[in-house]
């Protein structure tokens, strides 16, 4: 590969100078400041989202609903305790498991 023709195309493409001083104290308050700019952008940001976000929270639109139980379904709970607290007694007593480790 011949590097000598592809020199003056490479020196030929616009460049980004410091000028004649190089200020890294200039580039280091540049960098601080916009990162600052950057954060506090992003704070906002976020912040509108979780408002926005929260006045689109369906739970916050229900109505209000009293306190009441209804009776069917205060049966239907304590039904399905009793079930599940018969299945405890007969993992307990009648169901056998068999090690597979022994």
């Amino acid at each position: 590969m011949n590097l000598s023709s592809l020199n003056p195309k490479l020196t030929s493409l616009p460049r980004i100078s410091y000028g004649s001083r190089v200020r890294p104290a200039r580039d280091w308050v540049v960098l601080v400041v916009s990162t600052i700019v950057l954060l506090a952008g992003l704070a906002v940001f976020a912040t509108w989202e979780y408002l926005e976000g929260a006045k689109a929270d369906p739970i916050l639109n229900l109505p209000t609903t009293s306190n009441t139980i209804s009776p069917e379904a205060l049966k239907e709970t304590e039904a399905l305790f009793a079930e599940r607290a018969a299945e405890a007694q007969r993992f307990q007593s009648e169901y056998q498991f068999v090690d597979p480790s022994l």
